[in-house]
């Protein structure tokens, strides 16, 4: 079964509602409670026999604070937020059909990134985990200060031949990029710029008109893994939501306490 534990709030519950449809797994809801509590969602885990579960740093520290032991049959994913390289060795000895950690705006539907965690290698012993690489119609660019750098490539591209970028803001383009806001013209033009005129070949049949600009900085390591350094900007994520500081700042200075 595939347990779902996110709201539907929360663009990632996407994944955990149509993909087991999609494919045929048994879907169960865990209620609110449950998934905020690691010994009822450890529990459910058990009763439900589940195969696969989604969730964000803070749902798998609680499982392992509960006492979770592991199923040799489920697939984790984690994502949501920075993947804290201190979760990577004890999931991967308790997911015993993979670990993945995903990456991706909701601006480009949900994942964009996915890296497969390996029990031997340096993801776990690291400073931090990679992003990996694209999933299928999605396309990555590094931003430079002259502009767009290299693509990073895509599913069937040729990423050999893709040379290693400095760091920089990653772009997204692809199938799953958004049209723009809703309502929010400003916003939607000074974060869905241009498609890169010079597009490498085998990625320009993914791209529409524009690419996402994530603020989100990061490297092209050796291997053609993305490694995912911060923010651009000052924008935080907790728990899975994206917070903006200066927001907070902005209301805090109103308030005649705050000098």
């Amino acid at each position: 079964a595939f347990v779902a534990v996110t709201t539907y709030c929360f663009d990632i519950s996407v994944l955990e509602l149509f993909l087991p449809l999609c494919f045929g797994f048994a879907l169960f809801l865990a209620s609110s409670i449950t998934a905020r509590h690691g010994a009822k969602l450890l529990e459910l885990l058990e009763q439900q026999r589940a195969a696969v579960l989604q969730g964000t740093p803070a749902t798998w520290r609680s499982l392992l604070h509960a006492g979770w032991g592991g199923r040799e049959e489920l697939a984790a994913i984690c994502g949501g937020e920075a993947f804290p390289p201190a979760l990577a060795a004890p999931l991967l000895q308790r997911a015993g059909a993979g670990l993945w950690n995903a990456y991706g705006p909701t601006e480009a539907t949900v994942w964009a990134t996915v890296h497969r965690l390996q029990r031997t290698g340096s993801s776990s012993s690291s400073s931090s985990v990679p992003i990996g690489r694209p999933i299928a119609n999605t396309a990555l660019f590094v931003t430079q200060t002259e502009g767009l750098g290299p693509g990073v490539g895509a599913e069937g591209a040729h990423e050999d031949q893709t040379p290693t970028a400095p760091v920089g803001e990653l772009r997204i383009g692809g199938a799953g990029v958004a049209l723009g806001y809703h309502r929010r013209p400003g916003l939607t033009a000074s974060h869905f710029v241009a498609c890169p005129r010079d597009v490498p070949d085998g990625l320009s049949s993914l791209f529409s008109s524009t690419v996402y600009c994530t603020g989100d900085l990061v490297r092209l390591l050796s291997d053609g893994d993305l490694e995912f350094l911060g923010r651009a900007d000052h924008q935080v994520k907790f728990r899975g939501f994206r917070v903006e500081l200066g927001e907070i700042e902005a209301v805090l200075e109103q308030h005649p306490g705050v000098a």
